[in-house]
């Protein structure tokens, strides 16, 4: 009784998507394979709080001073440069939180972070973490359009339409993050949403994109190699 309590215990933890990762990759999560409380290493908890803040405090001065750079130099005044100042603005305070909250939560330990406090405060993580993303989508966009329609780049991504860009991008980033997803029937069924398809969505939107940039690129400097040997 106590092995299949277990099972069912764990198993009631386990989001949507992991589910079906579990069935993808044929492996169960129970009792038998779990890790236990003896089996962790008891400086664990340093060890990941200790690196989880040494890259969140390289990466945010990284950021931080190109987010900076770009609003003070002149030439970046435009379309590209707006557009990844809200990008880098997401990534910063995603950075700041994991340096001010997450890390040294894992240090401590605490139960803290099972409160309402925590929870709003994953909620703006999750809210900026997607502001940032979906302005990378519109810098994707308008990197593929200043290649491919260069002529119409300024039409398109005039500053006016730049600032409703990421107006668009960050009013979507909290309609996404507004509301709580707790352990239950229907919070597992959005969180094959909120995880897992949106990752995807993400990964076509941006990744595809910038693929088909490149191949814009390569294919045009085909055509200039061919027409140099013409010549």
């Amino acid at each position: 009784m106590a092995h299949l309590h277990a099972n069912v215990s764990i198993s009631e933890h386990l989001t949507f998507a992991e589910h079906f990762f579990m069935w993808l990759f044929k492996e169960k999560l129970n009792a038998d394979n779990s890790m236990s409380d003896e089996d962790r290493n008891p400086h664990e908890k340093y060890i990941i709080g200790v690196i989880t803040m040494t890259f969140a405090m390289i990466n945010f001065l990284i950021t931080i001073t190109v987010t900076i750079n770009l609003l003070r130099i002149k030439s970046m005044q435009n379309s590209f440069g707006y557009l990844n100042i809200s990008h880098g603005i997401g990534d910063s305070l995603v950075l700041l939180i994991f340096i001010l909250w997450y890390a040294p939560m894992i240090i401590i330990g605490s139960e803290i972070d099972q409160t309402l406090v925590a929870l709003k405060i994953a909620h703006f993580t999750a809210i900026c973490m997607c502001g940032a993303n979906h302005s990378a989508i519109f810098i994707a966009a308008g990197r593929y359009n200043a290649l491919v329609h260069p002529f119409k780049y300024s039409l398109v991504f005039t500053r006016r339409r730049t600032m409703i860009f990421i107006a668009i991008a960050w009013a979507t980033a909290f309609g996404h993050h507004c509301l709580s997803f707790f352990h239950t029937l229907c919070g597992e069924f959005l969180s094959w949403f909120v995880d897992l398809c949106y990752g995807l969505v993400m990964i076509i939107l941006i990744g595809g994109t910038d693929i088909a940039t490149f191949y814009q690129m390569r294919k045009a400097k085909q055509v200039r190699t061919l027409s140099d040997k013409h010549s």
